[in-house]
């Protein structure tokens, strides 16, 4: 019994030693950060009254990134086209049912453009928007699903490769 109880607590010490040294890495690291740089200050652009989500991609195809925005207060979905330096313009918008309060980009149709998945809390359904690539979307089918839809996720539920 002794043997064991000595092997344990050298078990023990050794675990303390490697917290230890682990401990102080981390504290080298952390240290060795400089300081973070400030931000800029905030670029606005205007999407809807009562902006509720937002869904990112490249939805015009220029390799930057572009936010689609559930808008509750207007019922649609605006598009804004990145820059590429922080900034936004506006780009087109549309009518989803009422409230919408969740969005998501995928693609769904396997064209390799992404599209939209809204859902509309008001409405209780399901809208799809359907990308064309160069940043504009036509009206896929709109889906009555239960009460108060709130959040969405698109997965390849059946394993075929699509979503």
């Amino acid at each position: 019994m002794p043997e064991l109880t000595r092997a344990r607590l050298g078990i023990a010490r050794a675990v303390r030693t490697l917290l230890v040294v682990a401990l102080s890495a981390a504290t080298v690291a952390a240290s060795a950060i400089p300081a973070l740089a400030s931000f800029n200050p905030a670029l606005n652009t205007p999407a809807g009254t009562t902006p509720a989500a937002v869904a990112t991609g490249d939805f015009n195809g220029d390799s930057r990134l572009d936010l689609a925005v559930a808008d509750q207060g207007s019922n649609r979905v605006t598009i804004l086209f990145g820059n590429g330096s922080g900034g936004f313009s506006a780009g087109p918008s549309y009518t989803v049912g009422k409230a919408p309060g969740a969005i998501v980009a995928a693609d769904l149709n396997g064209d390799g453009k992404l599209d939209l998945v809204v859902a509309n809390g008001g409405s209780h359904s399901v809208s799809i928007l359907l990308g064309n690539g160069s940043g504009g979307f036509t009206y896929g089918p709109s889906v009555s699903v239960g009460s108060d839809p709130a959040a969405l996720a698109v997965a390849d539920l059946n394993g075929d490769g699509k979503p």
